[in-house]
């Protein structure tokens, strides 16, 4: 009997899958797409489940289920909207009576997303920029303030104006300028050092490590590239994204071996940084942080919820942790 059930799947059996009202649509999917379910919801009444369904990677890329009040199968990405719809759930729903008229929409469409890095972009992105934006914020704000008195700053003024000769100031307004010399000096050279330590962490790829309701991890490799649009700014105005190395799903993080030490590190870190906080950690070896939504400077890590256009929760209601390869 050919298996419509991931590998990876959280909860449900081939048994759940052929008893859904969905099922004819899975299998088509299953036998075209090579997709399998992955996740369920939980309705009131199993029949109607919403079904995940992920590539043979276990990337999760849609959900389908049985229109109850329209007697119609549906499916729904986060990547494509039609051009009408009373809410945006309803814009990236499509739908119909028939398997091959659902099908042919789905090829027209491109509703089954072969892209991995549009996909992340499309429901991941604003979580990463956020993640970025907060190790950029990090490292400190830096600002340049001038505690000079209104008179020497209008001798200022006259002088580069070209209206006085700097030999105008006194001796003391001299030193009080030299000494705000000095600090903006000092901020020009820690705004520089701190721009040289971001472009070394984002110099190189970084893990990407997605953590699901599956209970299991999708991990690759991203060259995150952000733009920062003065030396001054503490948050990227840009952010360029580039898988480096294929994302896979694996049951715990120890599967990736190069991944250990530096998740021994954060979990200690995260520990000590705040004995009065209980920490959860998920996985068979209790590394990933599941309730940590911070930044660490020292290791290159940073951790955030994902919400996406799937739901106000996100899809299969992810987090991501990226940690310096």
């Amino acid at each position: 009997m050919k298996k419509f059930v991931h590998p990876f799947a959280a909860k449900i059996t081939d048994d759940d899958v052929m008893a859904n009202k969905a099922f004819p649509l899975v299998r088509e999917l299953a036998h075209k797409y090579k997709l399998l379910v992955l996740a369920k919801s939980t309705a009131s009444d199993p029949e109607y489940n919403e079904l995940y369904m992920a590539r043979e990677d276990g990337i999760p890329v849609c959900k389908v289920f049985f229109m109850r009040d329209r007697e119609s199968y549906a499916i729904r990405n986060c990547m494509t909207e039609k051009d009408r719809g009373s809410t945006r759930d309803d814009k990236l729903t499509f739908f119909g009576k028939r398997i091959p008229f659902v099908m042919k929409t789905i090829e027209k469409e491109n509703l089954i997303p072969k892209d991995t890095l549009a996909f992340l972009k499309a429901t991941t992105e604003y979580n990463i920029k956020s993640a970025v934006d907060s190790l950029s914020s990090s490292y400190g704000e830096i600002r340049k303030s001038a505690s000079m008195s209104g008179e020497i700053m209008h001798s200022l003024i006259e002088i580069a104006l070209g209206n006085r000769h700097v030999s105008t100031l006194s001796a003391e307004s001299m030193t009080k300028v030299q000494s705000v010399l000095d600090k903006c000096r000092a901020a020009d050279k820690t705004r520089a050092e701190r721009q040289r330590e971001l472009h070394e962490v984002f110099g190189s790829p970084m893990w990407v490590i997605i953590y699901d309701m599956t209970d299991s991890f999708c991990i690759g490799k991203m060259k995150l590239s952000p733009t920062w649009d003065g030396i001054g700014d503490t948050t990227p105005a840009s952010l360029d994204m580039e898988i480096t190395e294929d994302f896979r799903r694996v049951a715990d993080i120890t599967e990736v071996t190069e991944l250990i030490p530096t998740m021994v590190m954060l979990k200690t870190s995260i520990e000590q940084a705040r004995p009065d906080i209980k920490y959860d950690f998920a996985g068979d070896s209790k590394f990933f942080p599941r309730n940590w939504n911070s930044v660490s400077t020292e290791l290159r890590a940073m951790a955030v919820d994902c919400s996406s256009s799937w739901s106000s929760n996100g899809l299969l209601k992810p987090r991501l942790l990226m940690v310096a390869a």
